[in-house]
């Protein structure tokens, strides 16, 4: 009765992670890039501390609050990411993915939505470069990207979602999410990015949960001897 107890409240709970888990299972922190509170616009920076919470950052991008653009998808800030001749371009930011409560690293997807704009920079089409990171020993390999098009029309958004993977064979213990400038019509050209979310998969929560129930039920075993 009990181990049916056990694996009719685990199944439950599988079915909550799928359906509710985009609500709570961002796997990075300040998404919205909200942190640190900036007075001034723009404000650049390289150091990982003064740029807020989880962001790396080269001297290409810059940290904004206000004045750029006249709608931002979530909170007050995003970041400015600059083009190769834009202020030490090409802009790149990077940001640690939490994997603590993933199973395995190797041949993981990782799902990463996020909101692209046109800057108050000249129009035309302009694209970033959204990789997947890896860390073994002195290596940072690149496990997978993806170049997506941002708006061609200054001062508005558009949303993605792409699905990068960690490759077969990955032995490494951590991942970071990049954005790098990648082209446009001018080395002047500027992309903002706000609201960068990274959830696992589906299936990636559903092992977590069936990994649950394999120890409730080992450690219910254990205790009967």
């Amino acid at each position: 009765m009990k181990r049916m107890t056990i694996m009719l409240t685990v199944g439950v709970g599988a079915i909550l992670i799928l359906t509710q888990g985009s609500a709570w299972a961002n796997l990075i922190s300040n998404g919205s890039f909200e942190a640190p509170v900036y007075t001034s616009s723009p404000w650049y920076g390289t150091d990982i501390d003064d740029w807020g919470p989880a962001w790396q950052t080269s001297a290409g991008a810059a940290h904004i609050n206000t004045g750029s653009v006249s709608s931002v998808p979530d909170g007050d800030q995003w970041a400015w990411i600059m083009g190769s001749e834009c202020n030490g371009g090409p802009g790149f930011i990077s940001t640690a993915i939490d994997v603590s409560g993933l199973p395995t690293l190797d041949d993981v997807d990782i799902p990463v939505s996020f909101w692209l704009g046109a800057s108050n920079n000249d129009g035309g089409s302009r694209s970033m470069r959204v990789q997947l990171m890896g860390h073994v020993g002195d290596a940072w390999p690149e496990l997978d990207y993806e170049i997506v098009d941002g708006p061609t029309t200054i001062d508005t958004w558009g949303s993605h979602i792409v699905t990068l993977n960690t490759g077969t064979g990955y032995a490494g213990t951590e991942l970071y999410l990049s954005f790098k400038w990648q082209s446009g019509d001018t080395l002047t050209t500027v992309m903002t990015l706000d609201d960068v979310v990274v959830i696992p998969e589906p299936m990636t929560m559903t092992l977590l949960a069936c990994t649950g129930a394999s120890l409730l039920l080992r450690r219910q075993r254990s205790n009967r001897r």
